[in-house]
């Protein structure tokens, strides 16, 4: 897809809300003064300026994955979904809305209070398209989940609003999204970006390597 021309707008509703890791667009006016974050999970330091950081054109996958050759509820092992209280069989959400939608699959909490986690695979986009381009999301981070490249990005406050996008780059052109949302008692204490990235961390080294 040729980027000068615009990306196909591609989603996955998940009761009722749009997983933005699968739509990636270029508002006519977009927000000029969000301050993108480089946070390194492993030391815990933040860079406020990315540019200094990873330039775009060195961000590699060294360790490449093919979540596409996965049956994307497999994605996450019984024992991940296990340690965080998610059912153990994912359920396979629709295809979308056309047959290049990405596939996506859902877990909800075991004791059914509200807490879900989404895993989205798309070949739609890298990552530098995230990280390069100026984006509607409010406080976009750029991450690194065991290794691998990601960014979180969301419409609201993560915190405020319960629910948290955090996509990781598998390929140069594949990422996977886990999408959390909370349950509404935990909505303004517990962070749904933490659940996010620890069911990234904890799945990738299962998946296979590509090819």
């Amino acid at each position: 897809m040729d980027f000068k021309r615009g990306f196909r707008l591609s989603a996955v509703v998940v009761g009722g809300v749009m997983l933005s890791g699968v739509v990636l667009s270029i508002a006519t006016a977009v927000r000029s003064d969000v301050s993108s974050v480089y946070e390194d999970e492993t030391s815990g330091r933040e860079y406020k300026d990315m540019s200094t950081v990873i330039p775009y054109s060195d961000v590699t996958v060294a360790d490449p994955k093919d979540a596409r050759a996965e049956y994307v509820c497999h994605l996450v092992p019984e024992e991940v979904a296990a340690r965080f209280g998610l059912e153990l069989e994912g359920r396979k959400l629709s295809d979308g809305f056309t047959p290049e939608d990405p596939d996506s699959c859902s877990r909800r909490s075991q004791d059914h209070d509200g807490t879900k986690n989404v895993i989205v695979v798309s070949d739609e986009h890298s990552i530098e398209q995230y990280y390069g381009r100026p984006t509607e999301y409010d406080n976009p981070a750029k991450l690194k989940i065991a290794g691998y490249h990601a960014v979180r990005i969301n419409q609201l406050d993560p915190m405020k609003w319960g629910r948290c996008n955090i996509l990781m780059a598998t390929q140069e052109n594949q990422t996977v999204e886990s999408y959390t949302r909370v349950s509404p008692d935990d909505i303004g204490e517990v962070d749904p970006c933490e659940l996010s990235k620890k069911v990234l961390r904890l799945s990738v080294s299962s998946w296979p390597a590509a090819k």
